[in-house]
């Protein structure tokens, strides 16, 4: 917690890169093999092994108890499941692989460009992820439609039939 908030190093500000600022600390190779490998590579590998682990054990266990999977019964597990892997692999998994390569020293001159992109791309997964659990239950997810999708009245001549009042005429 030190090392963030009072850096041993002084960090760098590019305005004219995507990210702007380049923290010091990554120039401590110690630092940056720990924040790569906690923060990019195990995350996104954790999230590839349970993900499969748990699709793997209901499949087991239905094979097991000799029945047929019923997916019907399972939809709202294979969706929230697979949305979320999807939204963690499909963001971050380029940071991890541009991290990998950096460790490995296996630049390129296209690799700065793509690890920008990267890095930027990894900043949606905070905002997406409430939408994406959202979206992922059925319930919650026709009662938002219902809710953003305002029907307006729909604007047309109306025929109003008027009947003219008839006097009956007084005798005097």
């Amino acid at each position: 917690m030190i090392v963030y908030f009072f850096p041993p190093c002084e960090n760098l500000f590019d305005h004219s890169s995507l990210t702007c600022v380049y923290s010091c600390l990554y120039d401590i190779y110690a630092f940056a093999i720990w924040q790569t490998v906690a923060h990019q590579i195990l995350p996104v590998l954790i999230i590839i092994v349970f993900s499969t682990a748990l699709l793997l054990r209901v499949i087991w266990q239905k094979f097991r108890i000799h029945q047929s999977i019923q997916w019907r019964k399972y939809r709202k597990m294979t969706i929230q499941l697979l949305s979320v892997s999807f939204l963690y692999l499909i963001f971050y998994l380029p940071l991890s692989v541009a991290h990998t390569i950096l460790l490995w020293n296996l630049m390129d001159d296209i690799y700065f460009e793509f690890q920008d992109y990267a890095i930027y791309f990894s900043y949606f997964v905070i905002p997406l992820f409430p939408f994406v659990c959202i979206l992922s239950l059925p319930e919650l997810r026709t009662k938002l439609i219902n809710t953003l999708h305002l029907q307006r009245r729909r604007i047309a001549p109306e025929i109003i039939l008027i009947k003219a009042p008839v006097y009956k005429h007084m005798n005097i």
